[in-house]
């Protein structure tokens, strides 16, 4: 199963765009960005889409030393984006790009200097990991939908990604969890936006479901990070 959108591929098949995520996460991180490059219509590249690039690749993540394993995620939900949306605002590329900065870092959203709108959809996108997120999940989607389709969509695009290899968790409950709240807050939005990404999601949460854990993917992504600890 693939999804096109006005003749582009946007997401191929599901193993393949698994083992397409995992190269992203066992390269530099310079190859999903060349991807997110050569997505871009000609005419669309500009100094801000530019500049943001440059601000992510710029930032220190607090989590891991390997930007690889933070880098490559935002850039290809941006790339997900320009492919099913290619006439998106720059402000939505820019904070799916940037979305994931308030977690990953140490930055408050007033040190991202790309405007209000980029900051709200960011700040809305951000969880509270200080609270259970059973306690707050509902008022989080709704905090989502108030901020509109962009919002809504960065999100269903991250967490798409993330379910290529959910494999990678050994959690059980964790991963059920996790598709089991994609069915329920993102798969209506996923269906009305287009109703081929809606068929697309549900094959790839079944998918998930099946797969479990594969700790083969697991050990190739820890023998990299390895490496380039060691590297460095």
């Amino acid at each position: 199963m693939e999804l096109r959108a006005g003749g582009v591929l946007v997401f191929g098949p599901i193993e393949d765009e698994r083992a397409e995520k995992m190269r992203s996460l066992t390269t530099d991180f310079s190859y999903a960005e060349r991807r997110f490059l050569e997505a871009l219509p000609p005419a669309r590249p500009n100094d801000r889409l530019l500049e943001a690039l440059k601000f992510a690749k710029s930032l220190n993540f607090s989590k891991s030393s390997l930007k690889s394993s933070y880098l490559s995620h935002p850039f290809r939900v941006a790339t997900f984006l320009i492919k099913l949306s290619p006439k998106a605002a720059d402000e939505a590329l820019i904070a799916a790009l940037l979305h994931n900065v308030l977690e990953t870092t140490t930055l408050t959203i007033d040190a991202v200097p790309f405007g209000a709108e980029v900051g709200k959809i960011i700040t809305t996108l951000t969880v509270d990991r200080t609270r259970p997120f059973g306690e707050i999940e509902s008022a989080y989607y709704a905090r989502l939908a108030e901020t509109g389709a962009d919002a809504l969509l960065i999100k269903l695009l991250d967490k798409m990604d993330n379910l290529f290899t959910l494999c990678l968790n050994s959690n059980n409950a964790i991963r059920a969890g996790y598709t089991a709240e994609i069915r329920a807050r993102l798969m209506p939005f996923a269906a009305a936006f287009n109703p081929g990404l809606g068929a697309y999601l549900a094959a790839l949460l079944d998918d998930a479901d099946a797969v479990g854990f594969r700790a083969d993917l697991k050990q190739t992504l820890e023998t990299y990070q390895r490496a380039q600890q060691e590297l460095n």
